[in-house]
């Protein structure tokens, strides 16, 4: 007589062809081999839970000095070649929230925050093997003490946003300022933010937009640009729009 083996039982043919919907019997007396692997599975399983519910690691954070050397948060020189930029601290240009005026006597809050695009550029640029890479997302830069150095003016470029001049970019994607009356052998030194709506808290100071300075360097010249005022920037944020470019 014909017989399988189901799941470690014996059972006779005959009596599984009796039932078109047989259903394979449960393990009774399981052997200590399946028990075994159920127990290692159920520790794996375990154990990737585990990992999953620790806690990930603090990101390191560094300082930024003006000759480009970079410490870490104990006081120690930093040995990494690669650095997450979001992670540098320069203390010139730390976040603060600044409070403007507009044409109608009514004032915003925003919180103001620097890209490292303002002390660094792109790594293609550079003219020998850099000491240190900094991480914008997948983009690559290297420090710049010319950068640098200029954007000891650039809080008070951008704290002046009523009275500097602003215009729109032909690319739409964010605002040039500069100021006419501070000029270098480079040009104008002129900054490009972006403002967009942003309620929170920062420092205890409430705040409704949130302005971020994109990159900021001098410049032979001028791009060609259309003229515009904070007050517009901020009625068209508030609609979740930007002023658009027209061709003077």
């Amino acid at each position: 007589m014909l017989t399988n083996v189901v799941l470690g039982r014996v059972v006779n043919a005959g009596q599984m062809s009796q039932s078109k919907n047989h259903t394979p019997a449960r393990i009774e007396n399981p052997s200590p081999e399946w028990t075994l692997v159920r127990r290692q599975s159920f520790s794996a399983s375990q154990s990737r839970s585990s990992m999953l519910s620790r806690p990930k690691m603090e990101k390191r954070s560094y300082t930024l000095t003006p000759l480009g050397q970079v410490f870490l948060d104990d006081g120690k020189l930093n040995i990494e070649s690669t650095i997450d930029a979001t992670m540098v601290s320069v203390p010139h240009l730390c976040p603060h929230v600044e409070e403007f005026g507009l044409n109608n006597s009514e004032s915003v809050k925003c919180l103001i925050r620097y890209s490292s695009h303002c002390w660094t550029y792109s790594v293609e640029l550079a003219q020998s093997i850099p000491r240190f890479i900094f991480l914008d997302g997948t983009r690559q830069r290297v420090f710049d003490p010319i950068r640098y150095g200029a954007s000891h003016y650039l809080r008070e470029l951008i704290c002046s946003l009523p009275q500097n001049r602003i215009y729109v970019t032909q690319s739409d994607r964010n605002y040039g300022c500069y100021n006419a009356t501070v000029t270098s052998d480079e040009g104008c030194y002129t900054a490009y933010f972006t403002l967009r709506p942003r309620k929170g808290r920062f420092d205890g100071v409430r705040h409704k937009f949130l302005l971020t300075v994109e990159s900021a360097y001098s410049k032979p010249q001028q791009e060609p640009g259309m003229k515009t005022s904070l007050s517009a920037i901020i009625g068209k944020a508030r609609e979740n729009k930007t002023v658009k470019y027209r061709k003077p």
